[in-house]
């Protein structure tokens, strides 16, 4: 799922969503050796660039994904913020 806003070039906001599930094979036949686990993701990101007045922007970025394995001891979750202001003369 994507949402995406545009103002011409004053402002860019766009925002996903994704859920999913990754199964590994060789997880399901013998479930203490395999290095990988099935799990179950949300992932989340957003990204904004916004013209302030001339010269003057401010952008940000915000990534989010979590997962969530069958074996407690494999979860993980990444996360990324950036912001940024930018002034050109």
């Amino acid at each position: 799922c994507s949402v995406e806003y545009n103002k011409g070039t004053r402002a860019w906001v766009t925002v996903d969503y994704e859920i999913g599930k990754r199964s590994y094979p060789a997880y399901s036949g013998s479930r203490e050796e395999s290095i990988f686990s099935d799990y179950v993701y949300n992932r989340v990101s957003a990204f904004c660039s916004v013209k302030l007045w001339d010269g003057l922007s401010i952008s940000g970025l915000l990534d989010y994904q979590p997962e969530d394995h069958e074996r407690e001891g494999d979860d993980a979750t990444a996360t990324l913020f950036s912001l940024s202001v930018t002034y050109i003369f």
